[in-house]
């Protein structure tokens, strides 16, 4: 497994689509996904767990793409 860090945001950020990214990449319920979203906007860093470097690193670009902050902080089994 590896884990993306959402750390915080810039100036543009989506926050329509990162509820949606964090829905269907993270597999969160879509309240849970708002809810997380309105956390990376107070500044509290998310995680998801994903499965493939190559899933993280695309949702990384993702993230990256509307304006959040992301990285891959991890891998573990």
């Amino acid at each position: 497994m590896f884990t993306v860090e959402i750390t915080g945001w810039n100036y543009g950020y989506n926050k329509v689509e990162s509820t949606k990214l964090l829905a269907h990449e993270g597999q969160m319920g879509l309240g849970a996904a708002k809810a997380a979203t309105d956390a990376i906007l107070d500044g509290q860093i998310i995680k998801v767990e994903m499965e493939t470097l190559e899933a993280a690193q695309a949702l990384v670009s993702a993230f990256t793409a509307i304006n959040a902050i992301a990285k891959i902080s991890g891998h573990h089994d």
